[in-house]
């Protein structure tokens, strides 16, 4: 979310001795590390952007950017972008992670001999009644395995739920993992954080969460930017021209706050008026409806009802920006229900790349399923393996571009639409 500096400004900073360009904007990005303005394994800036941001060619930036590969400063993942890596002054372990083997710590196991617990909270499938992972969440616990196979380790999967009726809880499916002789375990939930911390008390294993939040905590864990997700959704919705904004959030919970806070912040970094922005937060909290048995039809039919009521009698926005697709799919059918059309009438953006986004043909915000579960896999091996490392990586979401506001256009509203 950095600011791309004046020429001006860029000689002011980078102004710090009479070295090469390419060597100012290695100490500069250094720099930039030392001082925590990106976090041990958070992800940089794209290469472009960092080029536009100090004005040079993309070759400068790579240059710049191998200097601290090659010293561990940032880790370089071709796939996936750049990270801050392993920070060589660090001698604290984290919460759950496993120190360098020493006479007190039995003995890491090779890399082709890592037996890695994966834990899992599963649904309740509202047409078989059977309990499922979530298709999201499901990609990621296929990613940990196939990461974890390719090195010639082994997995075992176990799940967890609480339906109201009958419960698995994860302290239990954590000890007994841990009783099975597995080197690590990831866990692939938003859970407290502190629940987590208790639980790499208990057992003799390192253990790393996954999930949608930054968790302020000495716990491993692998999570995408609800905020910086946020962020791009508004920067995406602004770019349409749009400037009578409503962010939709039927029912309350922390991700969907921290999606509201990037919203925010793009047009607050826009240099728009806080004005531009309505919020719509219905009164139920996510919590309300764990033990609903389709949770998922539930936050469908919330969008629905709370869309006909925020458009009323008019539609007076011409840019939405839904808390996730739930509430974006039930907004499209409330609008259309009305006579608005996305896409034509205004702009509708969601999160989480539904496999019902796509056949509605709404723009979405994808979060990284696959990455994160190929990021735990590294993480967890390099921590069995007594290998020191990051404590924490942060992954991007995706902006996935569709009719809801590809080619959408303000205009002035007709009467009756006001």
């Amino acid at each position: 979310m950095a600011n791309v500096l004046d020429p001006q400004q860029l000689k002011d900073r980078l102004n710090i001795a009479p070295v090469s360009l390419r060597k100012s904007i290695e100490i500069d990005l250094r720099a930039r590390v030392a001082s925590g303005e990106w976090q041990l394994g958070v992800m940089l800036p794209g290469r472009k952007s960092l080029a536009g941001e100090y004005h040079v060619d993309l070759s400068t930036i790579q240059r710049a950017i191998a200097a601290l590969v090659a010293d561990g400063t940032l880790r370089a993942d071709m796939r996936r972008g750049t990270f801050v890596g392993a920070n060589p002054q660090e001698h604290a372990h984290p919460v759950g992670a496993r120190p360098a083997a020493t006479a007190s710590n039995r003995t890491p196991p090779e890399a082709r001999n890592v037996l890695v617990g994966i834990i899992c909270p599963m649904e309740c499938d509202a047409a078989t009644g059977n309990m499922t992972p979530s298709p999201r969440k499901a990609a990621t616990v296929r990613a940990v395995e196939q990461v974890v196979a390719a090195r010639g380790g082994g997995s075992r999967f176990s799940a967890c739920w609480d339906d109201g009726v009958s419960e698995i809880n994860v302290r239990d499916v954590v000890a007994n993992l841990a009783a099975g002789g597995v080197d690590g375990i990831v866990i692939v939930d938003d859970m407290p954080p502190q629940e987590v911390a208790r639980l790499a008390v208990d057992v003799d294993v390192p253990i790393l969460l996954v999930g949608g939040r930054l968790y302020r905590s000495d716990v491993m864990s692998v999570y995408y930017s609800s905020i910086d997700a946020g962020y791009r959704a508004a920067q995406h919705i602004l770019s349409r021209g749009c400037d009578r904004l409503l962010y939709f959030e039927p029912i309350v919970s922390d991700w969907a706050d921290d999606r509201l806070a990037g919203v925010r912040q793009a047009i607050s970094d826009h240099g728009i008026s806080s004005s531009v922005l309505s919020v719509f937060i219905g009164d139920e909290r996510i919590e309300d409806i764990r033990h609903t048995r389709d949770s998922d039809g539930h936050l469908f039919a919330s969008g629905y009802e709370a869309a006909k009521k925020a458009i009323g009698e008019g539609l007076r926005y011409d840019g939405i920006i839904a808390a996730n697709d739930y509430y974006a799919l039930g907004f499209l059918r409330a609008a259309s229900e009305s006579g608005f059309s996305a896409g034509d009438d205004f702009a509708l953006i969601g999160f989480d790349d539904l496999d019902a986004a796509r056949t509605s043909r709404l723009t979405t915000m994808r979060p990284p399923f696959e990455a994160l579960g190929q990021e735990a896999a590294s993480m967890i091996t390099r921590s069995i393996l007594g290998e020191r490392g990051g404590l924490k990586v942060e992954l991007r979401s995706e902006l996935i571009v569709r009719d809801s506001t590809r080619a959408y256009s303000p205009r002035a509203l007709p009467p009756g639409r006001a």
